[in-house]
This record gives structure tokens, C-alpha cells and sequence, in this order.
């Protein structure tokens, strides 16, 4: 059974409620999902922190897709596949959920990036990742380098 914390932001633990929803559609999919609440001390201030790990760990050329979510709606995602030297391909996206985005909204796009994930190998795929997400940012998509 899979652990989910309790978080004191209404944002993250509605999050956590609907990663529960969702919880039997993944553990079919994915060998290990890794759900933390984490704190960040900013200026000696705790500020509580989702961290989310998929992992497809089935062969050394396993994905692990990482999601991190703080209560002001900041998101961070990050996405990769091992390779024999180094990744095959990565992508890394942060931003702000927009206002009408809800938290079942969020769960979806976490599953539909995991799912694209492991069916491309091509250039297209920050293209794909970057559609998905863009309708759910308020402002522009800030990929990380």
C-alpha cells in the first residue's frame, strides 16, 4: 500500500487526495511511486513541500519521472531515461498552476506525462510534455536547464 502525507496547505493535500483516487490506475503501470511531504527552510521558515517519484525501473533503461509541488501552486516536474553513458533524453519544466487548474487536473497531467514518457524515444517528446502542461500554467512555462 502506498504511503500518502497529510499536508496542512488545502493545495497539496488535495493533491494527495486525488493521487488516492488515482492510486490503483498506477500501481498497474508503475514499479514504485515514492510520495514524501518534505519542508524547505526559506529565511528559517518551514514551507511544506510535495515530492512525488515514479519510478519504471523494469530495466537499467528505466524512466523516473519527479514531481514537486510547494502550497503557492509552484510546480516543478522533471523527467528522464537512463541510457548506457548518461540519459537518453530529459526534460525539466517549473511554473505556477493557474487558478482553474485543479489538483485532479494536475494528477492527470502527471500520468499523461509518465504515459508519453514511456512510448516515445524522439524529439517530439518535450513538444508533447510542453502541450500538456502549457493549459495548466498561469504566465509561461519556464523550461529548466
Amino acid at each position: 500500500m502506498m504511503y500518502f502525507p497529510g499536508f496542512n496547505s488545502e493545495f497539496l493535500d488535495a493533491i494527495i487526495f486525488s493521487l488516492k483516487k488515482k492510486n490503483k490506475s498506477l500501481k498497474h503501470r508503475i514499479n514504485k511511486v515514492i510520495c514524501d511531504k518534505v519542508y524547505d527552510v526559506v529565511e528559517e521558515h518551514k514551507i511544506e513541500k510535495l515530492e512525488l517519484t515514479l519510478h519504471e525501473l523494469k530495466s537499467s533503461k528505466g524512466i523516473v519521472l519527479r514531481f514537486y509541488a510547494w502550497g503557492d501552486r509552484w510546480v516543478w516536474i522533471d523527467a528522464r531515461r537512463r541510457g548506457k553513458i548518461g540519459w537518453d533524453w530529459e526534460w525539466t519544466f517549473e511554473g505556477r498552476m493557474s487558478g482553474n487548474c485543479t489538483p485532479r487536473d494536475l494528477v492527470a497531467a502527471i500520468d499523461e506525462s509518465y504515459t508519453v514518457s514511456l512510448l516515445s524515444n524522439r524529439k517530439s517528446l518535450v513538444d508533447e510534455i510542453y502541450k500538456i502542461w502549457k493549459p495548466l500554467l498561469a504566465g509561461e512555462l519556464t523550461s529548466v536547464k
